[in-house]
């Protein structure tokens, strides 16, 4: 097997550059659109994974072949909706273990808080955590069910776009009428200056 299509698996850590935006779900509208845009890269380029969110970071394992991993890290090292990443884990793998998920959200506030009580820490850290933590999550995340699936995502991204557009039609409303209202100012004062002039 060439490097390339050896399997690997890469776990990372980031942190998110965005406000959070409750949907009323359960997730973050921002991470249900990272989650809905990465099933459809992984799909296409036969990965699979799983990704955590809390105290506003990422917690991502990517399987696949390394020449894949690496293309989505490449990518990833670009998006603007996170920052300060760090590869936490990168080594080679048998098989991969997430096996159908294309991107795997786990919700599983409950065995963080374990996780984090057996490991001594208050807030999820992912940048402090050492090889057994992230052995001990990556397992968490193999073992979790998934509790957001594709049918809750896509109207939690159908509402984020369509709050969006309103959003953008709203700036340009804004817009026009503080033009409309410098124009009236210029009118008004043009036609002053021409009264005064007579």
């Amino acid at each position: 097997m060439s490097d390339s299509n050896r399997l690997v698996r890469m776990v990372y850590a980031s942190r998110a550059s965005f406000r959070p935006f409750d949907t009323g779900h359960g997730i973050d509208a921002n991470v249900a659109h990272i989650l809905a845009t990465a099933r459809r890269r992984n799909r296409k380029n036969g990965l699979v994974g799983a990704l955590y969110y809390g105290n506003r970071c990422f917690f991502q394992c990517l399987e696949g072949q390394q020449s894949a991993v690496d293309e989505l890290y490449s990518h990833l090292l670009l998006d603007p909706r996170h920052h300060d990443l760090k590869i936490l884990q990168y080594m080679d793998i048998e098989e991969v273990g997430f096996l159908s998920w294309e991107m795997k959200f786990a919700m599983v506030d409950r065995e963080i808080r374990n996780f984090l009580r057996a490991n001594n820490m208050i807030k999820f850290d992912p940048y402090r955590f050492n090889h057994h933590m992230i052995d001990t999550l990556v397992k968490i995340l193999y073992d979790a069910d998934e509790e957001v699936p594709e049918e809750k995502i896509a109207p939690i991204v159908q509402k984020v776009s369509q709050l969006k557009q309103h959003r953008v039609a709203q700036k340009h409303k804004f817009l026009f009428a503080n033009v409309a209202l410098i124009l009236l100012i210029l009118i008004l004062t043009l036609v002053y200056t021409q009264y005064l002039g007579q």
